[in-house]
């Protein structure tokens, strides 16, 4: 018996493009279609990933970086923190703040903008007091969003 992969359901199935050298129309069976799948996501494995940079800051003030999509507060000498978010980060910048150290119910993040983005929620700042707390911060092109 012989199966055929119409062109629509294999590019919805495998998401290949012409230029992976495969054709439909030339598929004799599902296992074909299965061995193609398969390849598919070994080239997948290889392709290179977004990293995205995850620090733990041990000073105050913790001047936020556009590399930075995770920071980890953890004070060597515990005290407030001052966390200061970029002032021209790009559009949907993502930074996640973590209490790393559990202290911040004693010891409270406050969250400060940076001109031109002076607000976070239309507040001059956010300010975090729990302990072992993490809050998303997303740039609207506008202001910071708590998310």
């Amino acid at each position: 018996m012989r199966t055929i992969v119409p062109a629509a359901a294999w590019t919805a199935l495998t998401n290949l493009e012409p230029e992976d050298n495969v054709d439909p129309r030339s598929m004799a069976s599902l296992s074909g279609l299965f061995q193609a799948i398969v390849n598919r996501l070994e080239f997948l494995k290889t392709t290179p990933q977004v990293t995205l940079g995850i620090r733990v800051a041990t000073v105050t003030p913790v001047v936020v970086l556009v590399t930075d999509h995770v920071v980890e507060t953890n004070l060597a000498a515990p005290g407030p923190v001052n966390f200061v978010l970029p002032g021209a980060p790009p559009l949907g910048m993502e930074v996640v703040w973590k209490d790393n150290k559990g202290d911040c119910g004693a010891n409270n993040v406050t969250v400060l903008p940076t001109a031109p983005a002076t607000t976070i929620d239309g507040q001059a700042n956010h300010v975090n007091a729990s302990n072992w707390a993490s809050t998303r911060y997303v740039y609207n092109g506008t202001e910071w969003s708590v998310m």
